[in-house]
C-alpha cells in the first residue's frame, strides 16, 4: 500500500497533535529498547517530556516473537488514553509499499536478524526522506538546511551496540546521518543530553538477549559464581530423554530465596515429584516462580546452603514470625520429606520476573560512607536494593538519588541477570513513601500482591457502565420472568459495618393449601404435619448490571475478587454498585438471583426439585452475626426470629449430614482488630470469635452452591460448568501431621476424610480433660497439609475429580458472593442460561475460554488471602510497636535453630530462635538448654515475650518472639 501517512508530515499521534518538546524532532525505537525500557517512556510521557515517539510494527512483533505477547501489550499500553495520546504511535512499516522489505527480492544467505535491520534502516530513511519531501523522483540529492525550522528530524535509539554500528553504516542513512537528519544513539545517551532527570528509569540489559542464554560481558570479569545456562532447544531434547525435568520453581520459605522445590514429572512416573534446590549454585540465577529445567544430582553432592544466605543477605536473619495461616500448603524447609532428589538448574525456560518492579528499600551498607559522595545528585551511584519479599535476592541499581531515596520504599524492575554477577541488575521505577509509615506500607502490600490501586479507581468508561445515584427498582417491573417476593420475609446476617451484602436468607413453613394441588403426595403429608417448610438464598442480582464484554465487566473479570485489609476494602466493581445498588440493604427493594427447597423439617432431606427464578425482595432487616445470635439465645415470637430458629434446626442436621459423610473442621487463625476511628492505629488485637449464626449462614450458603453447581452441570454446561473442587490430599502430604501426632501420643487416621475427621475430633481429648488449644493446633496442622481448592472447567477434569474434600461434597461452585467474587458472576450467567433467561455466549461454551479464566480467578484468589495476610501482619507489628508482652504460647515445631510457637491469643506463630541449645529427634522431637536444665517438647505449653525489631538492611519491621525463663 502506498496511501498510509507518515506521521512525520501529519503530525498526528494517535488522533492528537504530536506535542513534540524538542519541534520537529522525533525518536524511532528498535526492538532491542522494548519493553525494558517501558518504566521511562511511561514517565517521560506522563510528564512531557518524552514525546513524538514513532514505533514500527515490525519492531512490535519482533518484540512480541523474542519476548512474548504480555511484553508487546505492555509496548502497546503506552498508547492507551491519556498518557499517550500526542505522544506515541504505531507506524505499520510492513504494510507500506516504500517500507516493507517483503516487497524487495530477498538477498541470499541474508539471516533474520539482518533482514530485520535492514527493513529498520529502510523505514527510518523513507520516514526522514517524506518527512522533509526529499523523496521525490530526483530530489534525493537535495540540499537541506539542518537548521531550518521546519526541518524534520529523526533520533533512533538501539541499545543494541551491533545495530547501532550496522544503522551508522547502512547505506540507507549515511547521507541523512552526513546531514544531521538522522542520528543514532543508546537510551542512557538520549536521556543523558535530553532528559537527565529521568535517568535513573534507564533499564539496563543484555541486548544479546535472543531465543537462547544472554551474552556475557566479557571475559574479562572477575567474579564468576554462576554456571552458563544451556539453550531453551537443548533443555527441550535433553527433558525428552529423561535426562532433565521442567517444572516452576517455589521458594520452600517466605524468608529466603536460596532454599527451592521444583514440581516435575517424568516419562516414567507422569504423576508430579518434587526436587530440592538448595543453594546459589544449584540454584543459578533462577528465581521464585520461574519455569525452569533441572538436572538430577546427588545428594553428597550438594553444596548445603550458607548460613548467610539461610539467614538473610547481612548474616543476621531476619524473625519468621507473622500471623498463621492455612491460606495455602506452606511446607517448611525442614519438613520436605528425606525421599526428595536434589536437583540443579540448567536452563532458565521463562523467566516470571514482574514487569510492574518489586517493592523494597536500599540496603544502608550498599550505601557509600562519603556524605559528600552520597549528595552528590548528578553521580551515578551502584547500590543495593532489599526486596520486601524475602524470597527474592537483591538486586543491583545505579540511582543519581540514593540520598533522597535512602529511608522510603522504591518500586525496582529487574532488567537482566548475568552469569558473571552474584546479584541480578535493576532499575529505579518510583517511590512509594517513607519507611515504616502505615500508609506507604499498605502501598507495598497491595503491590507485592498485584491487587489494584484504590487511588487510581476505575476508569471513566467503567463509570459509565453504573447506573446514576439515587437509583430504585422501578415501580413497574418490566421483565415478566421476575418474580415479585417483595412480601415474603427476607433478613441479612453479616460481620459488623458490612456495607456489600450480596446475600440474604428466607425460611417458613409451607401450608397445606399452597400445596394441595401439587400433586406431590410427600409435600401434602409434610405439609399437613406442619413439618414441611421453605428455605430460601436470595442473592444480589448483580448480571443485571454486569452486561458481558462491556469494560465495566472486563475490569471486573480483571480484578476477580474484591480484596479486604484491615483498614480498607479494595472493591471488584465501582462502590455505587457494591454498596447501593445491589447491595441487599433493608428495607429498599433491590433484585436477586433466588433459589428455593422445600425441605423436611425433622430430616433436613430436600423434597423435590429446587426453585431458580430472579427475583425483587424487600429485606426487612441487615442483623450481625451478633444481633442474630442474641435473637436466637432469648427466643421470640416475631417473624425474623422464628425463621432463625427454623434455620437454626435445619442446618444443624444439614451440617451432621456432611460430617456423616466426612466433612472437615478446620481450623483458621483468623485475626479480627479494634481500630481507632481518628487515627486509623489498632487498639486491640485477638482471634476472631464464631458463633453458632456464622454456621448457620455457611451452612445456608453450602448448599446454594452444591445445588447451583449441580444445575449448572448438568442442564445447560457438562464441558464448561465453572466449578470449584478441592483435590483429595496424598497420604506424603500429611506426614508432617503424622510425624507430629505420633510424637505426641496422638492416633492420627488419614484414610478417608471421615476417618481424619473423626481423629480430629479426638485429638487433645482424654476421659478427663479436654485441651481446646492441642485441638486447634492439630486442626491447623491438618489444614496446612491439603492443596488450596481451586476453580475449574467441567471439560478439563475427570467428573470423579470434582468433589471437595473438606467440604465432603461431590461437586461444588461459588454462586452466593457476586459482588465480590467474579468466578460468581460467571455461574450467574451460567444458570441464566440454563433456566432460559439468556442465551449462552461463547465464553461460558468454551471449556479453553472458562479454563482461561480460571487460571486468572485462582490467582487472584490466593493474591487477595495473601494481601489480606500481610495486611494483618503490618497492624499487628503496628499494635506491639509500643507495647511489648508476655503471653503463653505452644510449641508447634521443633528446629535446629529454636522453637516455632502458636500464640492463640493474637494468632501469632514465629520462630523462638534458642542459641546452644541442642536438638534430638529420638522418640519425640525436643531440644535441649546448654545446661540441659531445660528441654522443650512438641506441643509444650511456654510463655514467650513478644516485641517489635528493625532489621537492619531490609529495613522492615518484623515480631521478635524469646523464651520467657
Amino acid at each position: 500500500r502506498d496511501d498510509i501517512d507518515n506521521p512525520l508530515r501529519t503530525k498526528t499521534f494517535h488522533g492528537e497533535t504530536a506535542s513534540n518538546d524538542q519541534a520537529e524532532r522525533y525518536v524511532l525505537l528498535d526492538s532491542s529498547c522494548l519493553p525494558y525500557q517501558v518504566d521511562l517512556l511511561e514517565r517521560g510521557a506522563a510528564e512531557g517530556a518524552v514525546t513524538g515517539v514513532i514505533l514500527l510494527s515490525t519492531v512490535l512483533e519482533r518484540v512480541r516473537r523474542l519476548r512474548g505477547e504480555a511484553a508487546k501489550r505492555r509496548v502497546l499500553d503506552l498508547l492507551s488514553e491519556g498518557q499517550g495520546v500526542g505522544r506515541f504511535c504505531v507506524f505499520p512499516d510492513d504494510y507500506h509499499a516504500r517500507t516493507s522489505v517483503t516487497a524487495q527480492a530477498a538477498r541470499r544467505g541474508e539471516t533474520r536478524d539482518e533482514l530485520e535491520r535492514r527493513g529498520f534502516a529502510r523505514a527510518c530513511k523513507w520516514l526522514v526522506e517524506d518527512g522533509n519531501g526529499l523523496s521525490k523522483e530526483g530530489e534525493s540529492g537535495m540540499e537541506v538546511d539542518p537548521k531550518g525550522g521546519k526541518t524534520s528530524r529523526v533520533l533512533v535509539v538501539s541499545d543494541d551496540s551491533d545495530t547501532r554500528a550496522y544503522l551508522e553504516g547502512a547505506e540507507e542513512l549515511q547521507g541523512l546521518v552526513a546531514k544531521g537528519l538522522v542520528s543514532i544513539q543508546s537510551t542512557e545517551e538520549w536521556i543523558t543530553r535530553s532528559h537527565p532527570h529521568l535517568l535513573d528509569l534507564v533499564a539496563v540489559h543484555s541486548a544479546g538477549d535472543k531465543e537462547g542464554e544472554a551474552k556475557t560481558s566479557g571475559s574479562s570479569a572477575s567474579f564468576l559464581p554462576y554456571r552458563q545456562h544451556i539453550t531453551v532447544q537443548e533443555a527441550e531434547r535433553k527433558i525428552k530423554l529423561g535426562l532433565a525435568f521442567k517444572g516452576k520453581l517455589a521458594c520452600t520459605s517466605r524468608y529466603s530465596p536460596w532454599t527451592a522445590l521444583v514440581s516435575v514429572r517424568s516419562t516414567e512416573k507422569p504423576e508430579l515429584t518434587e526436587v530440592k534446590v538448595v543453594g546459589r549454585e544449584a540454584l543459578n540465577r533462577a528465581m521464585e516462580g520461574d519455569l525452569v529445567a533441572v538436572e538430577l544430582i546427588e545428594k553428597e553432592k550438594v553444596q548445603e546452603t550458607a548460613k548467610a544466605e539461610e539467614a538473610g543477605e547481612d548474616g543476621k536473619g531476619v524473625g519468621e514470625v507473622g500471623i498463621a495461616s492455612v491460606a495455602e500448603n506452606e511446607m517448611d524447609a525442614e519438613e520436605v520429606s528425606d525421599s526428595v532428589q536434589y536437583a540443579r538448574v540448567v536452563c532458565i525456560i521463562r523467566r516470571a520476573w514482574n514487569d510492574k518492579g518489586y517493592c523494597g528499600s536500599i540496603q544502608p551498607k550498599s550505601l557509600p560512607k562519603s556524605e559528600e559522595l552520597l549528595q552528590s545528585s548528578g553521580r551515578a551511584l551502584g547500590v543495593l536494593f532489599q526486596p520486601s519479599d524475602r524470597r527474592l535476592p537483591l538486586i543491583r541499581v545505579r540511582t543519581r538519588q540514593a540520598n533522597v531515596l535512602k529511608d522510603q520504599r522504591i518500586i525496582v524492575v529487574i532488567d537482566s541477570w548475568e552469569k558473571e554477577s552474584a546479584y541480578p541488575s535493576g532499575h529505579y521505577v518510583r517511590a512509594l513513601g517513607m519507611i515504616g509509615d502505615r500508609e506507604t506500607e499498605t502501598k507495598v502490600i497491595l503491590h507485592q500482591h498485584d491487587v489494584a490501586d484504590p487511588e487510581e479507581g476505575f476508569s471513566p468508561a467503567v463509570h459509565a457502565c453504573v447506573p446514576e445515584l439515587p437509583w430504585s427498582v422501578p415501580s413497574t417491573i418490566e421483565d415478566s420472568w421476575r418474580r415479585d417476593i417483595r412480601s415474603m420475609c427476607v433478613f441479612s446476617v453479616d460481620p459488623p459495618g458490612c456495607r456489600d451484602i450480596d446475600d440474604a436468607l428466607s425460611a417458613r413453613f409451607v401450608s397445606p393449601s399452597e400445596v394441595e394441588d401439587s400433586g406431590d403426595v410427600t409435600c401434602v403429608s409434610l405439609a399437613a404435619d406442619k413439618k414441611l417448610v421453605e428455605l430460601g438464598v436470595h442473592i444480589a442480582d448483580v448480571t443485571h448490571f454486569l452486561k458481558p464484554n462491556t469494560p465495566m465487566d472486563l475490569e471486573a473479570s480483571r480484578r476477580c475478587t474484591s480484596v479486604y485489609l484491615v483498614d480498607r476494602r479494595i472493591d471488584m466493581l465501582p462502590k455505587p454498585l457494591t454498596e447501593d445498588i445491589c447491595s441487599l440493604r433493608c428495607n429498599v427493594d433491590r433484585f436477586a438471583f433466588s433459589v428455593l427447597w422445600r425441605v423436611n423439617v425433622d430430616t433436613a432431606q430436600v423434597v423435590g426439585e429446587p426453585e431458580f427464578f430472579k427475583s425483587v425482595i424487600h429485606s426487612k432487616a441487615a442483623l450481625t452475626y451478633q444481633e442474630a445470635q442474641e435473637r436466637i439465645d432469648r427466643g421470640g415470637t416475631d417473624v425474623i426470629t422464628t425463621s432463625l430458629l427454623l434455620l437454626r434446626k435445619v442446618t444443624r442436621k444439614l451440617r451432621q449430614k456432611r460430617v456423616d459423610l466426612g466433612a472437615l473442621t478446620l481450623a483458621s487463625p483468623e485475626v479480627k482488630f479494634e481500630i481507632d476511628r481518628d487515627t486509623h492505629d489498632p487498639l486491640d488485637v485477638g482471634m476472631y470469635v464464631t458463633r453458632e449464626t456464622n454456621k448457620i449462614v455457611e451452612e445456608m450458603m453450602l448448599l446454594a452452591n452444591e445445588t447451583v453447581a449441580t444445575c449448572i452441570f448438568e442442564k445447560g454446561f457438562s464441558r464448561s460448568a465453572l466449578l470449584r473442587r478441592h483435590p483429595v490430599p496424598t497420604r506424603t502430604m500429611f506426614e508432617p501431621l503424622l510425624k507430629a501426632c505420633k510424637s505426641a501420643g496422638i492416633a492420627m487416621d488419614v484414610t478417608t476424610s471421615r476417618h481424619l475427621a473423626d481423629s480430629l475430633d479426638a485429638a487433645g481429648v482424654s476421659k478427663d480433660t479436654k485441651d481446646g488449644y492441642l485441638n486447634t493446633l492439630i486442626r491447623f496442622m491438618a489444614t496446612r497439609c491439603m492443596t488450596q481448592a481451586e476453580y475449574f472447567s467441567s471439560g478439563e477434569v475427570a467428573q470423579s475429580q470434582f468433589s471437595h474434600y473438606g467440604l465432603a461434597m461431590p461437586i461444588y461452585t461459588h454462586f452466593t458472593s457476586p459482588i465480590r467474587r467474579y468466578a460468581d458472576v460467571v455461574v450467574h450467567r451460567m444458570l441464566s442460561a440454563c433456566i432460559g433467561l439468556e442465551a449462552p455466549s461463547v465464553e461460558l461454551c468454551e471449556s479453553a475460554l472458562v479454563t482461561e479464566q480460571c487460571g486468572i480467578l485462582n490467582v487472584r484468589h490466593k493474591n487477595a488471602q495473601l494481601a489480606g495476610r500481610a495486611s494483618a501482619e503490618l497492624y499487628t507489628l503496628v499494635f506491639f510497636r509500643d507495647r511489648p508482652s508476655e503471653e503463653s504460647a505452644r510449641v508447634v515445631k521443633v528446629r535446629d535453630v529454636g522453637v516455632v510457637v502458636f500464640v492463640p491469643k493474637y494468632g501469632i506463630e514465629g520462630t523462638v530462635k534458642l542459641e546452644g541449645w541442642t536438638k534430638d529427634e529420638g522418640g519425640k522431637p525436643l531440644t535441649t538448654s546448654p545446661d540441659g536444665s531445660r528441654s522443650l517438647r512438641l506441643f509444650d505449653k511456654v510463655r514467650v515475650k513478644i516485641q517489635v525489631e528493625q532489621e537492619g538492611q531490609s529495613r522492615q519491621e518484623h515480631l521478635v518472639l524469646s523464651l520467657v525463663a
